[in-house]
Protein backbone atom coordinates (compact mmCIF):
# COMPACT_ATOMS: atom_id res chain seq x y z
CA UNK A 1 0.00 0.00 0.00
CA UNK A 2 1.41 3.31 -1.06
CA UNK A 3 1.14 6.54 1.10
CA UNK A 4 1.10 10.08 0.35
CA UNK A 5 2.09 12.74 2.61
CA UNK A 6 1.15 16.32 2.97
CA UNK A 7 3.87 19.26 1.70
CA UNK A 8 2.93 22.67 2.61
CA UNK A 9 5.75 25.25 1.44
CA UNK A 10 5.04 28.07 3.73
CA UNK A 11 6.73 31.44 4.61
CA UNK A 12 5.78 34.47 6.74
CA UNK A 13 6.22 38.36 6.71
CA UNK A 14 6.38 39.50 10.30
CA UNK A 15 6.15 42.53 12.18
CA UNK A 16 9.50 41.58 14.41
CA UNK A 17 11.71 38.20 14.92
CA UNK A 18 9.68 37.90 18.70
CA UNK A 19 6.81 35.84 18.20
CA UNK A 20 5.79 36.98 21.73
CA UNK A 21 5.77 40.53 20.90
CA UNK A 22 5.35 41.05 17.17
CA UNK A 23 3.01 39.78 14.68
CA UNK A 24 2.18 37.80 11.17
CA UNK A 25 1.10 40.53 8.66
CA UNK A 26 1.27 37.89 4.99
CA UNK A 27 1.14 34.02 4.94
CA UNK A 28 2.14 32.40 1.59
CA UNK A 29 1.54 28.61 0.96
CA UNK A 30 1.31 25.73 -1.50
CA UNK A 31 -0.22 22.88 -0.60
CA UNK A 32 0.38 19.33 -2.41
CA UNK A 33 -0.98 16.14 -1.52
CA UNK A 34 -3.69 17.36 1.14
CA UNK A 35 -6.30 14.57 1.84
CA UNK A 36 -8.86 16.77 0.76
CA UNK A 37 -7.58 17.25 -2.64
CA UNK A 38 -9.54 20.43 -3.26
CA UNK A 39 -6.84 22.08 -0.33
CA UNK A 40 -3.96 21.53 -2.71
CA UNK A 41 -2.40 24.49 -4.33
CA UNK A 42 -1.44 28.26 -3.07
CA UNK A 43 -2.73 30.14 -0.42
CA UNK A 44 -1.88 33.77 0.58
CA UNK A 45 -3.12 36.09 3.18
CA UNK A 46 -2.68 39.64 4.20
CA UNK A 47 -3.63 40.45 7.99
CA UNK A 48 -4.35 43.50 9.80
CA UNK A 49 -1.25 43.32 12.74
CA UNK A 50 -0.19 45.59 15.78
CA UNK A 51 2.34 47.71 15.15
CA UNK A 52 2.73 49.52 17.75
CA UNK A 53 5.99 47.02 19.25
CA UNK A 54 6.78 46.42 15.13
CA UNK A 55 10.37 46.67 14.45
CA UNK A 56 10.64 49.33 11.40
CA UNK A 57 13.76 47.44 9.77
CA UNK A 58 11.65 44.46 9.84
CA UNK A 59 8.67 46.51 7.85
CA UNK A 60 11.55 47.51 5.38
CA UNK A 61 12.31 43.72 4.59
CA UNK A 62 8.86 43.14 3.54
CA UNK A 63 7.89 46.23 2.72
CA UNK A 64 5.02 46.43 4.41
CA UNK A 65 4.26 49.84 3.66
CA UNK A 66 5.11 49.48 -0.14
CA UNK A 67 2.58 45.61 0.16
CA UNK A 68 0.21 46.25 2.99
CA UNK A 69 -2.08 49.04 1.42
CA UNK A 70 -4.92 46.83 0.97
CA UNK A 71 -5.41 46.99 4.91
CA UNK A 72 -5.98 50.17 5.24
CA UNK A 73 -9.76 49.18 5.36
CA UNK A 74 -9.88 49.22 9.54
CA UNK A 75 -13.23 47.01 9.39
CA UNK A 76 -11.13 44.18 7.48
CA UNK A 77 -9.15 41.79 9.65
CA UNK A 78 -7.67 39.37 7.38
CA UNK A 79 -7.60 39.52 3.58
CA UNK A 80 -6.89 36.47 0.89
CA UNK A 81 -5.12 37.12 -2.29
CA UNK A 82 -4.83 33.69 -3.63
CA UNK A 83 -7.12 30.81 -3.05
CA UNK A 84 -7.78 27.27 -4.74
CA UNK A 85 -10.83 27.74 -6.93
CA UNK A 86 -13.05 25.50 -4.69
CA UNK A 87 -12.39 27.71 -1.65
CA UNK A 88 -13.81 30.99 -2.74
CA UNK A 89 -12.84 34.15 -4.75
CA UNK A 90 -9.76 36.18 -4.12
CA UNK A 91 -9.95 39.96 -3.28
CA UNK A 92 -11.84 38.72 -0.48
CA UNK A 93 -12.13 39.39 3.27
CA UNK A 94 -11.39 37.01 6.11
CA UNK A 95 -11.61 37.05 9.68
CA UNK A 96 -8.46 35.98 11.87
CA UNK A 97 -10.16 32.98 13.33
CA UNK A 98 -11.32 31.85 9.56
CA UNK A 99 -7.52 32.09 8.72
CA UNK A 100 -6.48 29.79 12.19
CA UNK A 101 -9.02 27.66 11.54
CA UNK A 102 -8.30 27.17 7.67
CA UNK A 103 -4.27 27.22 8.48
CA UNK A 104 -4.95 24.33 11.07
CA UNK A 105 -6.86 22.59 8.54
CA UNK A 106 -4.46 22.29 6.00
CA UNK A 107 -1.30 21.98 8.34
CA UNK A 108 -2.48 18.64 9.77
CA UNK A 109 -0.15 16.29 9.64
CA UNK A 110 1.86 18.24 7.19
CA UNK A 111 5.69 18.29 6.17
CA UNK A 112 6.44 21.74 6.62
CA UNK A 113 9.18 22.85 4.33
CA UNK A 114 10.40 26.72 3.77
CA UNK A 115 13.58 29.06 4.73
CA UNK A 116 14.74 28.94 8.18
CA UNK A 117 10.88 27.09 9.17
CA UNK A 118 11.52 26.96 12.67
CA UNK A 119 11.26 30.51 12.99
CA UNK A 120 7.38 30.22 11.11
CA UNK A 121 6.70 27.61 13.65
CA UNK A 122 7.08 29.43 16.27
CA UNK A 123 4.99 32.25 14.92
CA UNK A 124 2.23 29.81 13.63
CA UNK A 125 2.04 28.19 16.92
CA UNK A 126 1.34 31.25 18.37
CA UNK A 127 -1.14 32.56 15.86
CA UNK A 128 -2.99 29.37 15.92
CA UNK A 129 -3.12 28.91 19.93
CA UNK A 130 -4.48 32.79 20.15
CA UNK A 131 -7.30 31.47 18.04
CA UNK A 132 -8.45 28.21 19.35
CA UNK A 133 -6.20 26.01 17.45
CA UNK A 134 -2.95 23.86 18.13
CA UNK A 135 -0.45 22.89 15.51
CA UNK A 136 -0.38 19.72 14.42
CA UNK A 137 1.88 19.60 11.63
CA UNK A 138 5.29 16.85 11.70
CA UNK A 139 7.92 17.82 14.07
CA UNK A 140 10.19 16.76 11.51
CA UNK A 141 10.62 20.47 10.02
CA UNK A 142 12.22 21.13 6.07
CA UNK A 143 14.60 23.58 6.24
CA UNK A 144 15.96 23.96 2.23
CA UNK A 145 18.71 26.32 3.48
CA UNK A 146 20.62 23.34 5.09
CA UNK A 147 19.29 20.99 2.58
CA UNK A 148 20.35 23.02 -0.21
CA UNK A 149 24.02 23.34 1.50
CA UNK A 150 24.08 19.79 2.67
CA UNK A 151 22.93 18.31 -0.83
CA UNK A 152 25.68 21.05 -2.59
CA UNK A 153 28.88 20.00 -0.35
CA UNK A 154 27.81 16.26 -0.68
CA UNK A 155 27.90 16.29 -4.11
CA UNK A 156 30.87 19.06 -5.06
CA UNK A 157 32.81 16.36 -2.76
CA UNK A 158 32.03 13.25 -4.74
CA UNK A 159 32.47 15.26 -7.46
CA UNK A 160 36.00 16.17 -6.52
CA UNK A 161 34.93 20.06 -6.83
CA UNK A 162 35.27 22.36 -3.81
CA UNK A 163 32.59 22.77 -1.55
CA UNK A 164 30.50 26.35 -0.90
CA UNK A 165 32.53 28.57 1.59
CA UNK A 166 31.50 30.07 4.50
CA UNK A 167 29.52 32.38 5.09
CA UNK A 168 27.32 31.27 2.18
CA UNK A 169 24.01 32.51 1.37
CA UNK A 170 20.22 30.44 -0.33
CA UNK A 171 20.33 32.63 -3.10
CA UNK A 172 23.87 32.08 -4.25
CA UNK A 173 23.69 28.16 -3.96
CA UNK A 174 19.81 28.04 -4.92
CA UNK A 175 21.23 30.40 -8.41
CA UNK A 176 23.60 27.33 -8.98
CA UNK A 177 21.34 24.81 -8.65
CA UNK A 178 19.42 26.64 -11.35
CA UNK A 179 16.74 27.98 -8.91
CA UNK A 180 17.17 31.90 -9.95
CA UNK A 181 15.06 33.14 -6.57
CA UNK A 182 13.80 36.76 -8.00
CA UNK A 183 14.30 39.38 -6.15
CA UNK A 184 10.80 41.07 -6.53
CA UNK A 185 9.71 37.78 -5.46
CA UNK A 186 12.26 37.19 -1.91
CA UNK A 187 11.01 38.40 1.19
CA UNK A 188 7.27 38.12 0.20
CA UNK A 189 5.47 35.48 1.73
CA UNK A 190 3.98 33.63 -1.77
CA UNK A 191 7.26 34.51 -3.32
CA UNK A 192 9.33 32.66 -0.52
CA UNK A 193 7.41 29.39 -0.18
CA UNK A 194 7.39 29.41 -4.29
CA UNK A 195 10.91 29.56 -3.81
CA UNK A 196 11.40 26.84 -1.24
CA UNK A 197 9.43 24.38 -2.83
CA UNK A 198 11.13 24.59 -6.27
CA UNK A 199 14.35 24.28 -4.28
CA UNK A 200 13.12 21.32 -2.11
CA UNK A 201 11.81 19.80 -5.42
CA UNK A 202 14.87 19.90 -7.45
CA UNK A 203 17.19 18.93 -4.73
CA UNK A 204 14.78 15.84 -3.91
CA UNK A 205 14.92 14.94 -7.58
CA UNK A 206 18.17 16.05 -9.05
CA UNK A 207 20.70 13.71 -10.62
CA UNK A 208 24.95 13.77 -10.74
CA UNK A 209 24.47 15.79 -13.84
CA UNK A 210 23.11 18.59 -12.00
CA UNK A 211 26.58 19.19 -10.09
CA UNK A 212 26.59 23.15 -9.58
CA UNK A 213 30.18 24.64 -10.97
CA UNK A 214 31.16 26.60 -7.23
CA UNK A 215 34.40 28.12 -7.10
CA UNK A 216 36.55 28.01 -3.94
Amino acid sequence: MTSTSTIVALDLETTGLDPDRHHIWEIGAVVRGHRDPSFDGEWHWLLRPNLAQAEPRALQIGRYYERAWLMQDPDWQGYALRLPAEHGKPRTDWSRMAVARRLAELLDSANLVGINPAFDAGFLGRFLRSHWQTPTWNYHLVDVGALTLGYTAALCRALDRPAPALPWRIDDLAAQLGVPAGPAGRHTAMGDARFALALYDKIMTAAVADAPEVSA
